[in-house]
């Protein structure tokens, strides 16, 4: 999920892909044995310069569009792009749930589907968790953080050193937040986080760290160890 767009996002985006990727050989491993990796992203702003909700991108051949292979597929959807029954209902009721204001709006969609009756008992079984009240009580600073700094750049005209500053300040700030939120993952999914680990997720930066968040919460597991 990602708040607010910056210069770099498909360029992270790809990273992130790349990165995941990547992660699946070990040593003795061939090529054969990659499998595809999908990467979905739900953006709280416009990207794309289409209204469709749900994008899909493929490597295609620009001529003929035919597909080169299945293993490089990203979904991004754009929430505000949201508009009932013109699409997948599928992904419009993801949508709502993760634009839902309310108790009654979440409680109504749960009665939808057994899909969202599930995502509406893991929210409400995770938001009684009082570390990830935490955890969400410091995102939510940090973006509050980020609106006012940006907000202070465009209206002053900092220097660019400045600047640079402020997004290296701003990623250490991530970084200890997405650590906190591997330390919760690891206690819902039952993961043993010990003195290794810990050292290991506490040298990781801001981008290697949400990589192991996206495993943690697709797999349930660590990645094996190098």
């Amino acid at each position: 999920m990602q708040s607010a767009l910056h210069s770099g996002l498909v360029q992270r985006l790809l990273f992130y892909w790349a990165k995941l990727y990547t992660a699946q050989l070990h040593p003795g491993d061939t090529y054969r044995q990659l499998c595809p990796c999908i990467s979905v992203t739900f953006l709280n702003d416009r990207l794309l310069p289409t209204d469709r909700l749900h994008s899909i991108f493929r490597t295609v051949e620009v001529n003929e569009l035919y597909e080169l292979s299945n293993a490089l597929e990203l979904h991004i959807i754009e929430l505000p792009k949201l508009r009932t029954g013109d699409g997948d209902w599928r992904i419009e009721h993801c949508v709502r749930f993760l634009l839902a204001r309310s108790e009654t709006e979440l409680q109504e969609l749960a009665m939808t589907d057994s899909d969202m009756l599930r995502a509406k008992q893991a929210l409400d079984t995770l938001s009684q968790d009082p570390a990830a009240q935490e955890l969400a009580r410091q995102r939510e600073m940090a973006r509050a953080n980020l609106a006012i700094i940006r907000g202070f750049e465009r209206e002053e005209g900092r220097t660019e050193g400045l600047a640079q500053g402020l997004d290296q300040g701003l990623d250490q700030g991530l970084a200890r937040g997405l650590r906190h939120e591997v330390a919760t993952l690891a206690r819902v999914f039952g993961l043993e986080l010990d003195e290794h680990r810990r050292a290991q997720v506490e040298s990781m930066s801001a981008a290697d760290l949400e990589v192991l968040i996206d495993r943690l919460t697709r797999l349930r597991s660590w990645p094996p160890s190098e």
